[in-house]
């Protein structure tokens, strides 16, 4: 365990985490957004130095009626082989 609010997760409680917590109606989403900030992150955090960022997993309430899954862009229009905007 870190500092405040900060646990180490290691498979399978890092795959596991979102789905515990949607059942207590809490929601979470892994996000490496923060790592050009890690320094900070670490400060505010209570992570000591030496210790490598490789996520972030907020965890809030969740505020709306229900789960649903996110709108997202088909997996054909932003997944590339060998190369960018390469298609299979």
């Amino acid at each position: 365990m870190g500092g405040r609010g900060c646990v180490r997760l290691d498979p399978p409680g890092g795959v596991e985490l979102p789905a515990r917590v949607a059942q207590s109606r809490l929601g979470s989403v892994f996000t490496t957004l923060h790592l050009p900030h890690a320094d900070k992150a670490a400060e505010l955090l209570g992570i000591p130095a030496g210790v490598t960022q490789a996520a972030l997993v907020p965890v809030a309430y969740f505020t709306g009626e229900d789960f649903k899954p996110a709108a997202r862009r088909p997996m054909e229009e932003i997944t590339y082989w060998n190369g960018w905007k390469q298609t299979r």
